[in-house]
């Protein structure tokens, strides 16, 4: 069966129902939505951060924006399940640090994930090196600025 989704454009909302599902989701983020999840049928395996969850039947779980996670069946069978991806809050304006650059760096391959971004220009702009920044964007957005915006220009297509 065909996973049926839904959207609530007023609040930007989207629900999605797997029905009989067995299609993996390699690892990835969702950048700016919560996303929570209900078990209806089978098992879900959830990989967290390095860290396994087996969710069955009745089971819910949420995935905050910018955690990394995968998404497999549990033994290859069938699963159901709902998700409701809910716009995250806005972060309350902070003071200029690697964090909130992050953050900054983060919404401008959001918006734009086409553009070219050297690593080494974005670095030299916060006065660090091209490795720290890296690491500290993958810790604050869960995934490198390479991976996320790759997994940006695929959603745009």
């Amino acid at each position: 069966m065909r996973n049926q989704v839904m959207y609530d454009r007023e609040n930007n909302i989207e629900y999605i129902y797997y029905m009989n599902a067995v299609q993996s989701y390699p690892m990835h983020t969702h950048a700016e939505h919560i996303t929570l999840c209900y078990v209806v049928e089978g098992a879900v395996r959830i990989v967290f951060d390095g860290q396994e969850g087996l969710y069955h039947a009745g089971g819910c779980f949420c995935i905050m924006p910018d955690i990394s996670h995968a998404l497999e069946p549990v033994n290859d069978t069938g699963y159901s399940m709902i998700s409701v991806c809910i716009p995250a809050d806005k972060v309350p304006d902070e003071p200029e640090n690697e964090i909130s650059y992050s953050k900054r760096l983060k919404q401008i391959i959001l918006n734009a994930p086409e553009n070219v971004f050297l690593i080494e220009d974005m670095a030299k702009s916060i006065g660090i090196s091209p490795y720290h920044m890296i690491r500290q964007f993958k810790a604050v957005c869960g995934l490198t600025p390479h991976q996320f915006q790759i997994q940006c220009r695929v959603r745009k297509a």
